[in-house]
């Protein structure tokens, strides 16, 4: 199987103008890639994905964080035991504070309490408390006669 690129953009730091987003849309599509790797940085790059959603005709948009960065060895990367710890964003935290910080005082604590919740649901529901049905479960009380 062959592989090819099949083009590249670096938009501008500002916002685009209706016309000029447009304008980035037709290349992409122009381009017919089966894959559109997006590297804005986070959440960006999230942001810009759903809102071209429908409008991009690729199959598969990819945001790719700072990959690009990493393999073009413009930023180093966290030891591999903090990648395989899960605390890789400390490491760039550390490493960026003055560009980070803002993300991950609202991110860190957030994803703390959902994660709590996650936890706190499993053990009430692996204690013989009420718990969710698992998928193609009837909900308690509604079986099929």
């Amino acid at each position: 199987m062959k592989r090819r690129g099949a083009g590249t953009l670096s938009p501008t730091f500002r916002d685009l103008t209706p016309k000029e987003d447009q304008a980035v849309v037709d290349a992409i599509n122009a381009a017919r890639p089966d894959i559109v790797w997006v590297g804005l940085s986070t959440p960006k790059q999230e942001f810009w994905m759903a809102s071209h959603l429908g409008r991009i005709e690729a199959p598969v948009m990819v945001g790719v964080g700072a990959a690009f960065d990493f393999l073009a060895e413009t930023k180093r990367q966290a030891p591999l035991w903090m990648q395989r710890n899960g605390i890789e964003w400390l490491f760039q935290l550390c490493s960026e504070p003055r560009r980070l910080w803002r993300r991950y005082a609202y991110a860190v604590p957030g994803f703390a309490f959902l994660a709590f919740g996650e936890l706190l649901h499993r053990a009430i529901g692996s204690s013989g408390g009420r718990s969710l049905p698992e998928a193609g479960e009837a909900p308690p009380g509604k079986e099929e006669r």
